[in-house]
């Protein structure tokens, strides 16, 4: 049961020591790689693919399957619901996006696949990683609990590597599952979308109340303007001309009314400390009319707590937390369109089987999972005409 994985990018400050703390965590619970046992752990590559297999954990997830098994049926049953409703508005977003790229264009959305160097800077891994590591836990995670509760044995869980490429999976009884009943099939099947769909609310939920708009970041200055010397990165703008200045919209009100050769008074948090200056404005390059500072900017979302606390510390947390957002919903989505191989396939499989032949279910699966890769293989052509800008948060 693999898991596939597709995200946006968004970008990275100094994550390192979160990256770390991964890495020992992994280290921990999949404990160092021996060969020899080969009843807890195997290697192999299948398909160009680097893959790991473990029995490691599988005894606390069967405890926890079967201890806690009644309140897993009835997570799993709300869990089929949930995914019913990722499948229809997986197919009817490709579809609709695809239609705005000839009707609306401004609204398309690209839809890219992540390549790191590539679609996102390098700088952004160690939230990629700690991201996916959240997805990949909370998915398979659900897949074998639900298993389990359902009398579905596990064989093995694991990791893979293919390039830049990386997931999680669970083994389960294939022989048991297939001969499972349709509503335990249902309920394995859409446990990890459902899952990563839980995770993303929680995520949502999360940035609401950890977060609150708190200024203007200046990520860097343009060198022959006014700003260039007295600004720098890391500066967060909280007032212009004593009026107080919280989201890039009030920013970009007030800019727009300041006449070239002005003076603007600034007051700004730098280090956690309050600083003012005064700043004559230059004529915009792009419109002579209006004053200019030259600076790069974006909107700052400081800890609700602690607002002055060090940038690197919220922004860093918001950041991932982005990444968790953007990672659970893509996989949730996606992993439930009805293709072969992907949950949603699996689920469409199942159901199939209960009415038609198998040799009619498999006409069915191949027509319609050609036809949806092409959709979303349109989707990813037409992106590539927008710059990454267009779809990077």
């Amino acid at each position: 049961m693999k898991m596939s994985v597709v995200v946006l990018s968004s970008p990275s400050i100094n994550a390192f020591q979160l990256l770390k703390a991964f890495i020992n965590a992994l280290h921990l619970a999949y404990g160092r790689f021996d060969v020899g046992k080969m009843s807890e752990r195997k290697v192999s590559f299948e398909y160009g693919a680097l893959i790991l297999r473990t029995r490691r954990l599988i005894t606390l997830i069967e405890k926890l399957g079967k201890k806690y098994a009644k309140v897993w049926k009835v997570l799993s049953t709300v869990s089929i619901a949930i995914s019913f409703f990722l499948l229809f508005f997986g197919i009817y977003a490709i579809h609709l996006n695809l239609i705005k790229y000839f009707t609306k264009p401004v609204e398309f959305s690209p839809v890219m696949p992540l390549i790191p160097g590539l679609t996102f800077g390098l700088d952004a891994i160690p939230f990629f990683i700690i991201a996916v590591a959240v997805v990949m836990f909370s998915h398979e995670l659900a897949h074998a609990l639900v298993a389990v509760s359902e009398g579905i044995p596990i064989k093995y869980i694991g990791l893979f590597f293919f390039l830049f490429l990386f997931g999680a999976f669970i083994e389960p009884d294939e022989a048991e599952l297939k001969k499972a009943k349709l509503l335990t099939k249902l309920r394995v099947f859409s446990a990890g979308s459902a899952s990563n769909f839980m995770v993303y609310v929680i995520t949502i939920l999360a940035l609401t109340m950890l977060f609150k708009p708190y200024g203007i970041f200046v990520e860097g200055t343009l060198e022959g303007y006014p700003a260039h010397g007295l600004l720098k990165r890391g500066d967060i703008i909280l007032a212009l001309n004593g009026t107080e200045v919280t989201s890039v919209t009030e920013f970009s009100r007030i800019m727009a009314k300041a006449a070239p050769g002005s003076l603007l008074k600034i007051l700004i948090l730098r280090e956690r400390e309050l600083v003012e200056f005064q700043i004559k404005l230059a004529s915009s390059p792009y419109n002579k009319s209006r004053g200019f500072l030259g600076i790069y900017l974006t909107q700052y979302f400081a800890i609700s707590v602690a607002p002055r606390a060090p940038w690197i510390y919220s922004i860093s947390l918001f950041r991932a937390l982005q990444w968790i957002l953007l990672l659970n919903i893509s996989v949730a989505v996606l992993n439930m369109l009805p293709i072969m191989v992907l949950d949603g396939g699996l689920t469409l499989r199942s159901i199939l089987q209960t009415k038609l032949k198998e040799k009619t279910v498999r006409r069915i699966e191949i027509l319609l999972s050609s036809y949806l890769i092409l959709i979303l293989l349109a989707n990813i052509i037409f992106s590539l005409k927008f710059p990454i800008s267009r779809w990077l948060p």
